[in-house]
């Protein structure tokens, strides 16, 4: 028997290391294997499908951009309501001011009518009352109709019972 030398065992080792190393690999190979099959076949049918799914996304972004146009119309008509509306409220406010200045013009020309009637009333009083007494009235005549008086008629008062409590007895 031959003695085995250091570069004997060396190769003994590597061969032993690469049994070990093919015995590991010779799993893994088979699954990557049954993994690009499967991806093979996802690719098919991905290649298959995709077509359709690209002719339905186009017609999403289609309603999707159709839905964004009618948004923005949408919008800018509401905007353009929004300002009329805005312009009304400013002319119901000018009109609400206006009625409210001549209401408060009226009110005090009402006023100072009232107070010039009032005043004028108090001069005439005291004037007609100053004339009374600066020239009293003058004693005045009866002037008698030829016609004979009427003579008055009397009416006798109709009695009322008494209906207080204890009044008939």
């Amino acid at each position: 028997m031959m003695a085995m030398t250091g570069l004997d065992i060396a190769a003994l080792v590597a061969a032993v290391a690469f049994a070990a190393l093919v015995g590991f690999l010779i799993p893994v190979l088979i699954r990557l294997k049954n993994t690009v099959a499967e991806s093979e076949r996802v690719i098919v049918k991905l290649n298959a499908d995709l077509p359709f799914i690209l002719g339905d996304l186009r017609e999403v972004t289609a309603h999707v951009s159709d839905m964004t146009g009618q948004a923005r119309d949408g919008v800018e008509h509401m905007s353009q309501l929004l300002h009329k509306a805005g312009r009304v409220g400013e002319m119901i406010q000018q009109a609400n001011r206006a009625v409210e200045n001549t209401s408060n013009r009226l009110l005090s020309n009402a006023a100072g009518i009232m107070a010039g009637v009032r005043a004028g009333l108090t001069v005439v009083r005291r004037r007609m009352f100053l004339e009374r007494l600066a020239h009293p009235p003058l004693p005045s005549f009866e002037v008698r109709s030829t016609r004979p008086p009427a003579v008055p008629t009397v009416v006798a008062p109709t009695p009322v019972a008494d209906v207080r409590p204890g009044a008939l007895q």
